[in-house]
């Protein structure tokens, strides 16, 4: 076993097991609860992570490219037209000039890797929802409060999504979170200077975001009006604008490049299909699941909204927003065609933000979902099947089978509304 196995095995199980013990252990609990100054344990543990991303020597492949799009778009060519066909880079050009950014830095000092950086920019992002955690928490028990913080910031799910593999959805989440919290306020600056603009660049972080579009029209269907219209009109107008606006600087920047090629690559992602839910189920009968798929999930999108509005204009029923970005993500979950092993990350910090540890405290998040991470990045790490996919598929269905059940669980009883 090389250095990258041994590391990631034992980072895992180090994470893992503070982790654990914060759920479990009475003595654990207490322990890290007598702690006068808790700023200064929180401290203690972003410290252990940075050196974790220190001692990280490997870089995930599908993450590889972001530097490679930092160096192109440095030199002045067009990332979008190198990967017109692979579906490799299929997001907006706005991370783009971070990526860059963080190239010319690791160009000029070289010590630390273009990773290092970027991760750190990604923990920055973490530990700021960590904090909107913190403060969303206050009406709880303190050491609730406090062990749920913990929970979270230790999670197997942070250490292999955002410290080992450096995925960027946390940015892409927060400015979500931002977008709605804005669009909370009655106020016409908040919705269309504030909330619109960040929408516009959690959409251009990564586009997965934008199927939380149909929260923002929640406002038109309680009162359809002429002038509700106009405003989900105005905000969209925004969004999509800026993005545009977006696509237009970054083809300034480069040579030979147009929105034609920009969009036909962000509106084709590549990624795996047939290892999870559906598309693994469906492979032994259908050779091609993939349209089949997209047009199913387009439809369970669509009843779900149905029924959600529904819901809101027939039965007056109030839905915590965050509820339904939740159970949005879970939809998309049980009907993709494709999946990314970093996908479990997206539903994670909603799940906290509604539910603290309520959850976690099942065999399905405390063993199967950890083991599940592990057991992919082995394979990732060693770059060939040193362990059978037929368990980390098995152990993704069991995984699937749970979302199923909790979707079915909180639209039969959404009790997070009273959040």
């Amino acid at each position: 076993m090389g250095y990258d196995l041994w590391l990631l095995t034992f980072q895992f199980g180090f994470f893992y097991i503070l982790y654990l013990l914060i759920l479990n252990n009475k003595l654990a609990q207490n322990l890290v609860l007598k702690f006068e100054n808790f700023k200064l344990l929180i401290l203690g543990i972003l410290i252990l992570q940075l050196f974790a991303i220190f001692l990280i020597k490997y870089n995930v492949v599908d993450v590889f490219i972001n530097s490679d799009a930092g160096k192109n778009l440095l030199e002045k060519v067009d990332i979008y037209w190198i990967d017109a066909d692979h579906g490799k880079y299929p997001f907006f050009p706005f991370l783009i000039f971070l990526h860059a950014a963080l190239v010319s830095i690791w160009q000029k000092f070289g010590y630390l890797s273009y990773n290092f950086y970027f991760k750190l920019v990604s923990l920055s992002f973490f530990y700021f929802f960590a904090l909107q955690l913190y403060k969303s928490w206050k009406k709880e028990n303190l050491k609730t409060v406090k062990l749920n913080l913990l929970a979270f910031l230790l999670s197997p799910i942070t250490y292999a999504i955002l410290l080992y593999h450096g995925q960027f959805d946390i940015i892409l989440i927060t400015f979500l979170y931002l977008a709605i919290k804005a669009f909370q306020k009655n106020s016409f600056i908040s919705k269309m200077i504030i909330s619109a603009p960040l929408f516009a660049i959690s959409i251009a972080t990564k586009t997965w975001s934008i199927i939380m579009l149909p929260i923002f029209a929640i406002p038109l269907i309680k009162n359809f009006s002429i002038k509700e219209f106009i405003k989900f009109f105005a905000f969209v107008l925004i969004t999509v604008g800026l993005l545009l606006i977006n696509i237009k600087f970054y083809t300034l920047q480069v040579f030979g490049s147009s929105t034609r090629t920009v969009l036909n690559a962000v509106i084709h992602p590549g990624g795996p299909t047939e290892i999870w839910g559906l598309g693994l189920l469906l492979k032994p009968f259908v050779e091609n699941s993939l349209g089949f798929l997209s047009l199913l999930q387009l439809l369970a999108f669509a009843i779900f909204w149905l029924y959600i509005y529904y819901q809101i204009k027939i039965s007056k029923f109030k839905y915590n927003n965050f509820f339904l970005v939740f159970m949005t993500i879970l939809i998309f979950y049980i009907f993709t065609p494709r999946w990314g092993i970093q996908y479990i990350f997206w539903h994670f910090p909603f799940m906290f933000l509604l539910f603290g540890t309520k959850f976690l405290r099942n065999w399905i998040y405390q063993l199967v979902i950890p083991i599940y991470l592990f057991l992919n990045y082995c394979n990732i790490t060693a770059q060939t099947e040193v362990i059978p996919l037929w368990i980390i598929w098995f152990l993704g269905l069991i995984i699937y089978f749970n979302f199923i059940k909790m979707v079915i669980n909180l639209l039969r009883n959404p009790q997070v509304n009273k959040f």
